[in-house]
């Protein structure tokens, strides 16, 4: 369950979206949500070179040194200089989406709707651009604060909030019954079930009992969601052209 799952959240997540609508065309929109997620397909070898790293670097303690220690054995001074640049280049772009992603969420969805809606475009982009440096010198502060176990379970647990949207994406492709009041009472219920999970297990795990806990979240909302559709009136027929300029 905790792999199927995390393989669910893992393109819901908004930075993996942002690269999906990066689009100039609806057709456009199509291929890159079908090529996209083929990406994380490399993740399969990233966890095939920590396990080699463990035989060819005998009694390794620390993880994060798994793959310049199996690199450095394996091959000579330059090369594992230009292999150590190249790791460093690897991740700047990933975290760099994702601050860029999070500080949209927060400029647009939370500043610019909640706090200030009549904020103008030179405004909203500085703030857009702070929120992208403080977001990544918490993100730094994180790192280097917590164990990396902590966070791996952290991100772990952020999967099982983040799948209670698997049901809301995917759900409409086959019928448009499913209007935002239902939507949102689902989502609450999914993950206030999930948290609920997650408080029992003291958050050391995302598992309990065994399970998975964003499945127990889904699972309550899929329920709410198919109970409140039939006392809502259906959403109206509309496309993905629909929310396209010609």
């Amino acid at each position: 369950t905790l792999a199927f799952g995390s393989a669910a959240a893992l393109f819901l997540y908004p930075h993996a979206i942002t690269g999906v609508y990066s689009s100039k065309s609806a057709n456009t929109v199509r291929k890159n949500a079908i090529v996209l997620p083929i990406y994380n397909i490399m993740l399969l070898f990233i966890t095939l070179l920590g396990f080699a790293a463990l035989f060819v670097v005998p009694g390794l303690k620390n993880p994060n040194m798994a793959f310049p220690m199996l690199i450095s054995k394996t091959f000579g001074p330059i090369t594992t200089a230009l292999i150590g640049a190249i790791i460093i280049l690897g991740s700047m772009i990933p975290a760099s989406i994702m601050s860029i992603a999070s500080a949209n969420l927060f400029t647009r969805n939370i500043y610019k709707n909640l706090i200030n809606p009549n904020i103008s475009d030179s405004t909203e982009r500085i703030i857009s651009k702070v929120s992208v440096a403080i977001i990544i010198l918490l993100a730094l502060y994180l790192s280097l604060a917590m164990s990396p176990s902590f966070i791996i379970t952290l991100q772990l647990i952020a999967g099982s909030w983040v799948v209670q949207l698997f049901p809301l994406i995917f759900l409409p492709l086959f019928t448009n019954r499913v209007s935002k009041i239902p939507a949102g009472i689902a989502t609450i219920a999914g993950i206030a079930l999930t948290t609920y999970v997650l408080y029992l297990g003291h958050f050391k795990l995302a598992v309990y009992n065994g399970v998975w806990a964003g499945l127990y979240g889904i699972a309550i909302e899929i329920v709410v969601l198919l109970i409140l559709t039939f006392l809502f009136k259906p959403m109206a027929n509309i496309s993905l052209d629909d929310y396209l300029d010609d």
